[in-house]
């Protein structure tokens, strides 16, 4: 538990999926162009938001990607990975930064070629990442970096209580309550105080928002724990989301239940590919 799982793979990837940022479409448009030097026509299929009627593509739903491709392939920044691995469903991912911060979307635009024939050779490896699964009143959601509780509306507080396997572990009045995976601790999760994670271990963390008492601090609690969240409000509906995208709005007392799901998502590691420390230095400025 909680050792790096990076898995050798010698599978060649003959087709690939490209979910694309549709607001910097002449740079998507000019890496799809590279993709289609490595990738036969036929073998390359987008994600129906991106209008590409002059490339040889196949448009498909982001939802029915994975299906038709082995692997997917992000251009663009960690909100559009984030929504490529809630698709995938184990395919692999892979991501070609072309937005800001790059937590998850490591590779510049200068190894797309690199990339490519890693992919295509079977000369990649994979490293393992831990999912989380919410259930609600209004479906079963999957998150990569975290489940979010809160009042629709802002700044108002609602009352949560947590329980693992069936013991109370707290409760609290606060704005919400972020539930996050190892990878999603540089996330939300870090911008409101909560611990940094690395991104492999088996836990789940809990941080309170804005917590009207100084006794709720953030928990670390192992993967393996069902956890079952009560929130309460009363002054409107329950928002709940998974990595930052609104899911549901749920009724003014509500209860959910999350799970960690081992080995859910699958990142596509290169040779020489940045380590999660030297990511932190960089984007964080720790020197």
């Amino acid at each position: 538990m909680g050792e790096v799982q990076i898995q050798p793979s010698s599978r060649r990837i003959l087709s690939l999926g490209i979910l694309g940022n549709p607001e910097r479409p002449e740079e998507v448009r000019e890496h799809i162009r590279r993709i289609l030097e490595f990738f036969p026509e036929g073998s390359v299929c987008v994600d129906t938001r991106l209008t590409l009627p002059d490339l040889p593509v196949r448009a498909i739903p982001v939802e029915q990607l994975a299906r038709e491709v082995d692997a997917l392939l992000v251009l663009g920044g960690d909100g559009t990975l984030l929504q490529a691995a809630r698709v995938a469903n184990g395919k692999p991912v892979a991501g070609i930064n072309l937005g800001g911060l790059g937590f998850l979307t490591i590779y510049a635009s200068s190894q797309l070629e690199t990339l490519l024939r890693a992919l295509r050779d079977g000369t990649y490896r994979l490293e393992s990442r831990s999912m989380l699964e919410v259930e609600s009143t209004q479906g079963v959601f999957r998150a990569l970096n975290d489940v979010v509780l809160k009042s629709v509306h802002a700044n108002r507080l609602i009352r949560v209580s947590v329980s693992a396997e069936g013991e109370r572990v707290l409760s609290f009045r606060a704005d919400g309550l972020i539930v996050s995976s190892p990878t999603g601790s540089t996330a939300y999760n870090l911008s409101v105080g909560g611990p940094v994670v690395y991104p492999t271990l088996d836990v789940l963390l809990l941080t309170p928002l804005a917590a009207h008492t100084l006794s709720a601090r953030p928990v670390v609690l192992p993967m393996a724990l069902s956890l079952e969240i009560t929130a309460k409000s009363r002054e409107g509906e329950i928002l709940l989301s998974c990595d930052g995208a609104v899911n549901a709005v749920l009724p003014e007392e509500v209860t959910v239940r999350v799970r960690g799901v081992p080995d859910a998502a699958r990142f596509v590691m290169l040779p020489g590919a940045p380590g999660f420390f030297s990511v932190l230095r960089q984007k964080l400025g720790w020197g």
